[in-house]
């Protein structure tokens, strides 16, 4: 079965997250996921992927495609122990980059975009709970053909 192209790229950037690890370089090893009905894991250093709906941008450029904007929010928990020293602020920082330079390795998000953008990331401090999360909400713009979802018409 084939997958509609905002499937494939919503994998690509799971993939991409799972990939942030100390050993490739990164400051801190984030478990990544998708939201799902089961709920999320809220520990230290997860990442959950929250996709928005599309929109479609513009007439497309090309004929007979659809062209479409899709924001995800890549939230991570930051939940330290009682005894880390280490700053809240410390930790969204380097969160927030190590995020970036991965999602920003790929622009293309294997080759199902056009271009991928990050927009302005927020802190989402929770005031009753005992966890912040650091956010990086990321753009994606790409083509499909209007007829089938499937067909990526770049």
């Amino acid at each position: 079965m084939a997958l509609p192209v905002i499937e494939l790229i919503a994998q690509n950037l799971l993939q991409t997250v799972a990939g942030i690890t100390e050993g490739a370089g990164f400051n801190y090893t984030l478990t990544a996921q998708r939201r799902t009905r089961a709920g999320v894991k809220r520990e230290h250093l997860n990442a959950v992927i929250v996709q928005d709906n599309p929109r479609a941008p513009r007439d497309p450029k090309v004929p007979n495609t659809n062209e479409w904007d899709l924001t995800f929010a890549i939230g991570v928990f930051v939940i330290p122990t009682e005894t880390d020293q280490t700053s809240i602020d410390t930790y969204v920082n380097l969160i927030t980059s190590d995020v970036q330079r991965a999602v920003m390795k790929d622009r293309y998000r294997g080759g199902n975009a056009m271009v991928t953008r990050i927009i302005p990331m927020e802190l989402a401090p929770e005031e009753a709970l005992e966890y912040d999360m650091a956010v990086v909400n990321v753009e994606v713009n790409w083509r499909a053909s209007e007829l089938d979802p499937t067909i990526n018409a770049k």
